[in-house]
């Protein structure tokens, strides 16, 4: 008895899994600015990151650290790589599921942010709630599948 294996589905997973390698899921504020023309992302990184003048709030880094956040994306990742692996074509679909989750966690971190404005700031804001001003920078979270990547 001669026993032959197909691996037809092997070549073919890996010529998926090629692709999806050519994509990456970025979410953040791209194109988006504030009237007086200041870029939504460099306002966020200062938020981030803190200045001189502001503390350090770390949103983008609690969005990809906390514990419920992780799990949160862990599953949507999950969910890509088993479109891929059950090659019903929705892979796609599940990077654009994957972006929506992040971007929606983010949001929600900064939404959430702990912690408070100085009184200076409240007195100027009229209200204290770190990481919100205007909403723009909330309203400006967003996500885009790039597969632009070139693959050595």
């Amino acid at each position: 008895m001669t026993l032959k294996l197909d691996l037809s589905g092997l070549q073919s997973l890996k010529k998926r899994l090629k692709a999806l390698e050519k994509r990456d899921v970025k979410v953040g504020f791209f194109d988006s600015y504030y009237d007086d023309g200041t870029s939504v992302a460099q306002v966020a990184a200062w938020n981030n990151y803190g200045t001189s003048f502001h503390p350090e709030r770390p949103f983008m880094n609690d969005t990809f650290l906390t514990h419920m956040n992780r799990q949160r994306i862990h599953k949507a990742i999950r969910d890509v790589f088993r479109s891929v692996a059950n090659s019903n074509g929705q892979a796609f679909n599940a990077l654009n599921r994957l972006g929506k989750e992040v971007a929606e966690i983010m949001k929600q971190t900064i939404d959430d942010y702990p912690g408070h404005n100085s009184p200076n700031t409240i007195a100027i804001k009229g209200f204290d709630d770190p990481l919100y001003d205007t909403g723009k920078m909330l309203r400006s979270v967003t996500f885009k599948i790039d597969s632009s990547k070139q693959l050595a």
